[in-house]
């Protein structure tokens, strides 16, 4: 796959469909009911989006030993062929958020960073405007969910957890559309870390990340977007 925008077999703006429909997947054939499609006909299915890219954020997950989720999700999506936008945010933004609280704490447990992204991989594209509910908001509650170690009979963390994707979600809505995968992974991140940072005492050492994209992206927000470099 050639393109990072737009459609990635030929780079065609992607257009949505007031009902979903089923659609046959250009790369591997298989049959999806989507909204979303090419504007020249061509259709990806989540799992061909996604790509080896799931498997790229749960090995670099598991090995860094940096503290800084932003850090290690800027890193990961400037890897070749990283989509600019698409539902393997959602894994990279819980990923993140566990690596990095686990460096800090020194409770390293690979198995946790990849449920995370079993988890996060049934999150679909385009939740932001089809449910109501942005994604990478709810990969930051999966990773809540894994380190609180919550379960739906869990009590006083249960709650925790879905206050602070509440709390992340009010951040994303009060910016506003349209979809940015990368400003609202930063938002989900940044304040996903200053939550956690309340509720366990621990630190990140967080940046406020400038934006690396906002030129690949036609939607961009541009000043309204507080990661817009200017």
């Amino acid at each position: 796959m050639a393109y990072t925008e737009g459609c990635l077999i030929c780079g065609a703006e992607i257009t949505y469909q007031e009902e979903p429909e089923e659609k046959t997947c250009t790369i591997c054939g298989k049959k999806e009911l989507s909204q979303a499609g090419c504007s020249q006909g061509h259709f990806v299915c989540s799992d061909c989006h996604r790509g080896e890219h799931l498997k790229t954020i749960i090995n670099f997950c598991q090995n860094t030993d940096w503290q800084n989720p932003v850090d290690i999700f800027d890193y990961l999506t400037q890897v070749p062929g990283f989509p600019l936008h698409g539902p393997e945010h959602h894994a990279l933004t819980a990923a993140s958020l566990i690596a990095a609280y686990q460096n800090i704490t020194g409770q390293k447990n690979p198995k946790a960073i990849r449920d995370a992204v079993v988890r996060a991989k049934q999150l679909v594209g385009g939740s932001c405007g089809l449910w109501g509910a942005c994604s990478a908001a709810l990969g930051a509650g999966i990773a809540f969910s894994i380190i609180f170690g919550n379960t739906p009979l869990s009590r006083e963390r249960w709650g925790d957890a879905n206050r602070a994707t509440g709390k992340i979600l009010e951040k994303i809505g009060a910016i506003g559309g349209p979809r940015c995968c990368k400003r609202t992974s930063y938002l989900s991140l940044i304040n996903g870390a200053k939550i956690l940072e309340q509720l366990t005492g621990i630190r990140f050492p967080l940046t406020a990340p400038k934006c690396m994209f906002s030129r690949r992206n036609k939607e961009c927000l541009k000043e309204k977007c507080p990661f817009y470099p200017g």
